[in-house]
């Protein structure tokens, strides 16, 4: 008997058992797989997978995330692949669905990554635990107070890029009250046109900081830093 699971692009995969080998090609969600208790589980994560600190150094490396050595992920004999739909290229996950069960994850905003961790939770053998991970994490959101600021998002730098509108960063900027003044209107990560724009911004960034240390160093008294 299989279970039949439906991925964020709303693919079937059917498993006979909870994943035993599963790779990784995408560093939040190795992060994830690790929150969810599945560290024996792991076998394989990309060189962008920083966290855990130990996931690089105790796990074999499969490339980038659009740099991916296929030789490699098929000598780990994976049983799941974890993918995202904007991480990944389309042609590396097509050719790995033949070697085993692709799950791809596509995360437009905090709705979306909500359902993701339980629906990978369930895949993978830890409902329990992603369901209760993702309250958590919704509650904390609840939670937080909204800053009302206008912000430049920067993601890239030769050339300068921003996160563009409907995308995951656009969502929590929006949820948190900051507002990005750059590119809205494009699905994807736009090149940072609007330069002279950032410029104003990174003016009032500095005025501000210079501002705040004349203030400390108003108040420190001569002789403990203070002063010549």
């Amino acid at each position: 008997m299989t279970d039949l699971h439906i991925d964020g692009l709303g693919r079937q995969l059917r498993l006979a058992q909870p994943p035993q080998r599963i790779v990784s090609l995408v560093p939040s969600q190795t992060e994830l797989l690790f929150d969810l208790g599945l560290d024996a589980e792991i076998v394989g994560v990309t060189k962008f997978c920083l966290h855990p600190s130990h996931a690089r150094t105790t796990r074999t490396r499969v490339g980038g995330t659009k740099t991916l050595m296929h030789e490699r992920i098929h000598a780990l004999a994976p049983d799941l692949i974890v993918a995202n739909r904007e991480e990944n290229r389309r042609e590396d996950i097509e050719a790995l669905q033949a070697l085993a069960p692709c799950w791809v994850s596509d995360v437009r905003d905090l709705p979306d990554a909500l359902a993701m961790i339980r629906s990978l939770g369930l895949v993978v053998g830890r409902a329990p635990q992603g369901a209760a991970l993702a309250a958590r994490i919704e509650a904390d959101f609840a939670a937080l107070p909204r800053l009302s600021r206008r912000v430049a998002y920067l993601i890239w730098r030769d050339p300068w890029m921003v996160a563009g509108g409907d995308t995951f960063i656009d969502d929590l900027l929006g949820r948190l009250g900051l507002q990005p003044p750059l590119v809205r209107h494009h699905r994807v990560e736009a090149p940072l046109e609007h330069v002279e724009l950032l410029r104003q911004l990174r003016v009032i960034r500095q005025q501000r900081a210079t501002a705040a240390r004349g203030c400390r160093r108003a108040a420190t008294p001569r002789g403990r830093g203070g002063g010549r």
